[in-house]
């Protein structure tokens, strides 16, 4: 038997309508048995199948796309480093802990580095022993040597030694290029040295990648590209730029990079880096003026910057990461170039909308052309990740803008004074949100909620915003709520949780700002308990409707009667009143809404009464009222017992108070005789009813007179009530396990073991305290020890004690 689920909202129906199933679904009432399901099952099969299959191919495209970047890796890297030539005999396996090609590496590489070295102490040093033409010919020979000496290398198949001789001859081309200008050779000891070394930094990286092409070298496309990377910066700061010239010199390297990178993958990350740097110094240069000439001179350098990662964006040819990566770059320049000017002249408060705009407008139209953000999977369009990634530069761009504007927004909830901001970029954040829910359908249910939050945020907030007064903003707050309950109301179907957020969070607003004044109180309290009640008749809501409803009814109830004047212990009856009512209200209804009822009045009640304990007089009479509903309750056949044994507390605690209030200080003559009463009574009811419960039969007449006497043997200083209340304790302990009753074996053992704890703590106490301190941590520290070692035993016997208690009537 298949299980169903809704092809709407997705939730579980189980087995189909043929097999017992609901005809519709539970949640959003979409039929279930029509026609069209079977052929919509059927499709749902199909593309199941579909995306399966898709995906076992698109791990397959990434295997294949991995094992030639592999073998693209060993090409690159050369036989030294990759499988041997054609022709070559294999290579030995090796025995030792290295390998041998590793091995030569180290080797070549350590040898390179220390002929540098000496040639870098050479020219330093004993540079002024030659004369000129002694220096010349030995730099000049020294370095033709090491840059010829690959040619002949590659021809013998000497192709690691090469290549170190290759790195040898370009950081001897480097020393020369210091030499010359240290001994002022053609003048150039007159060249300032920034743009002296920025124009051999752009030679030398040209020579290197002429001379890396002719010698087949691996290495020398880095070299070069690793030189390139200085020329620029090195012009800009030898030209004295300024900020923003140094944004521009950066982007020039950039676009080097990049039109590296059509031959060399590794140049796209100095490219990234370069503009990242360059946008940061063009915002830092256009945000730190106060006028608009250097701010919009700084806006320059940011557009060329998002042009710039937004070209690399759109390249079919780079990777869908680094596309993504671009656009997320791009979008944040290009707001940040939008953001300059606005941000001048706007006042301050509205400041944020400088940035917030832009951001939304970009993002937006991101979302209008991308199907989902951020991409998942493989591209499936060809511009897909420059929209997923300008999507996502909007939303880097309105988060801090929030985060920055929730102390106003929760303030502005707090009847505080509103700024007018608060309202517009909450009402952009709903817009744009709400485009997205739409946009990405089922997928965009967190995004719906959000809209609908920070709708309401909006529309909360405006009236307060435009000085509007109290009672309109009040009803501005609420009827957005009653709005919403309409629709779910009238329209069941459709999408539950942001509508349950536009009911919510508005009523919520509204409840609270209502709380300060009388009748604003009563009015939104009153049609909120009527409105509850109305959704309690919607299956979907019934158990939240109906507590909310009866939470609301009776605080509507003791507000009524704190507005009339009445002192909060006595407007607490009122909301006792609203509990007694709950009862025949409950035993009238069925189900889980007759509980919620039911339990939800008890726990007005219990609110009510500690209202007003504070009061004893009212505190009685309260416990009185509570005791006679627990009566009523126990009319019901299926509460008989909970509400005799409730009913029967209740009105024992209200004569307690009563006597506390007289004065009493011996209770006995009082309880007493109650106990007995009802003690007989109970007898008499059991031996007509042998299956009748101790708890039910004896219960409140052991508990009206030993619970009592308890308390007031606990205040008493002498020795005869306690020991009189002990051996009445003890008798109804024997008697209730030699009878096999639960209720004087408990509550004879309870108070027993209390009124004996009272007579043995202050000799306790004093023992103790004569004690070592040590004692008493050693004594808990075996405690433990004990404890730990004998759990199973012990947890053995308390369910055997289990058992025997559930055997007792």
């Amino acid at each position: 038997m298949d299980a169903y689920r809704c092809p709407d909202c997705g939730s579980y129906t189980g087995p189909a309508p043929a097999d017992g199933g609901p005809a519709a679904c539970p949640r959003c009432r979409l039929p279930l048995d029509a026609q069209e399901m079977v052929e919509l099952r059927g499709i749902d099969v199909e593309l199941g199948a579909v995306e399966a299959r898709r995906a076992a191919l698109h791990r397959r495209r990434a295997a294949l796309v991995r094992a030639l970047r592999a073998r693209r890796a060993a090409v690159a890297a050369g036989p030294a480093r990759g499988a041997p030539r054609a022709g070559a005999p294999a290579a030995k396996a090796s025995t030792g802990e290295a390998a041998p090609q590793s091995a030569q590496t180290v080797l070549l590489t350590l040898g390179g580095l220390l002929i540098v070295v000496a040639g870098l102490v050479f020219t330093l040093v004993n540079w002024s022993r030659f004369g000129i033409g002694g220096r010349a010919a030995v730099l000049t020979a020294l370095t033709v040597l090491a840059l010829a000496a690959p040619l002949a290398l590659r021809r013998r198949s000497l192709d690691a030694t090469a290549e170190t001789m290759s790195a040898i001859g370009v950081a001897l081309v480097l020393l020369d290029s210091h030499a010359a200008r240290a001994t002022g050779l053609a003048g150039l000891r007159d060249v300032h040295g920034t743009a002296y070394w920025s124009a051999v930094t752009g030679l030398v990286a040209l020579g290197a990648a002429a001379y890396g092409r002719l010698t087949r070298s691996a290495l020398m496309p880095y070299a070069a590209l690793l030189l390139l990377q200085g020329t620029a910066p090195l012009a800009a700061v030898a030209l004295h730029a300024h900020t923003t010239g140094l944004a521009y010199a950066l982007l020039v390297s950039a676009v080097l990079n990049l039109v590296v990178a059509t031959r060399m993958p590794a140049a796209l990350r100095a490219a990234g880096g370069w503009t990242v740097v360059a946008g940061a110094l063009a915002a830092a240069a256009a945000y730190r003026s106060d006028s608009y000439g250097p701010a919009l001179r700084g806006c320059l350098p940011l557009v060329l910057a998002a042009a710039l990662a937004l070209a690399a964006a759109r390249s079919p040819r780079l990777p869908a990461a680094t596309r993504v990566g671009g656009a997320v770059l791009g979008g944040l320049a290009l707001v940040g170039a939008a953001a300059v000017a606005p941000r001048l002249a706007l006042p301050g408060a509205w400041a944020p909308l400088a940035a917030a705009v832009p951001a939304a407008l970009l993002a937006g139209v991101a979302l209008l052309r991308s199907p989902t953000v951020p991409p998942v999977g493989p591209v499936r369009r060809p511009h897909e990740p420059l929209w997923a990634g300008l999507a996502v530069a909007g939303a880097l761009v309105l988060a801090p803008v929030a985060l920055r504007l929730l102390p106003l927004l929760l303030r502005a909830l707090g009847r505080e004074a509103a700024d007018g901001v608060v309202p517009v970029v909450a009402a952009i954040l709903a817009a744009l949100l709400a485009g997205a829910a739409v946009r990405f359908g089922r997928a965009g249910t967190a995004m719906g909620c959000g809209a609908v939050l920070t709708a309401a945020a909006a529309v909360v907030t405006a009236p307060d915003a435009a000085g509007l007064p109290y009672p309109v903003a009040l009803a501005t707050a609420g009827l957005p709520a009653v709005a919403a309950a309409a629709h779910l109301l009238r329209r069941p179907e459709g999408a539950l949780a942001p509508r349950l957020c536009a009911l919510l969070a508005p009523a919520a607003v509204a409840l609270v700002w209502s709380l300060p004044h009388d009748a604003a109180a009563l009015t939104v309290w009153g049609a909120a308990a009527v409105l509850a009640a109305r959704l309690a008749a919607d299956g979907r809501f019934a158990v939240p409707a109906t507590a909310f409803a009866v939470f609301a009814a009776g605080y509507e109830a003791a507000r009524a009667a704190a507005a009339a004047g009445l002192p909060p212990h006595l407007a607490a009856f009122a909301a006792l009143g609203v509990a007694a009512a709950t009862v025949p209200v409950a035993a009238a209804l069925s189900g889980r809404v007759a509980l919620t009822v039911e339990f939800c009045g008890y726990a007005v009640g219990a609110v009510a009464v500690l209202a007003t304990a504070g009061h004893p007089d009212a505190l009685s009479v309260a416990l009185a009222a509570a005791g006679a509903a627990g009566a009523g309750l126990a009319l019901r056949a299926d509460r008989r017992t909970a509400g005799a044994i409730g009913a029967a507390a209740l009105l024992a605690w209200s004569s307690w108070v009563r006597l506390a209030l007289a004065g009493v200080a011996a209770p006995e003559p009082y309880t007493v005789s109650m106990s007995l009463v009802l003690l007989v009574l109970g007898h008499l009811r059991r031996r007509r009813d042998p299956g009748l419960g101790s708890w039910t039969a004896y219960g409140s007449g052991l508990a009206s007179s030993l619970l009592p006497s308890l308390v007031a043997a606990w205040g008493d200083p002498h020795w005869l009530r306690p020991l009189l209340l002990g051996l009445t304790a003890l008798a109804l302990t024997l008697l209730g396990a030699r009878l096999r009753l639960r209720a004087p074996l408990a509550l004879g053992g309870t108070v027993l073991a209390a009124d004996a704890f009272h007579e043995l703590a202050p000799a306790v106490a004093q023992s103790i305290g004569q004690l070592p301190r040590w004692a008493p941590v050693a004594a808990a520290g075996i405690l433990l020890l004990y404890l730990g070692a004998t759990y199973e035993r012990r947890l053995r016997a308390a369910r055997r004690l289990r058992s025997n208690l559930r055997t007792l009537h």
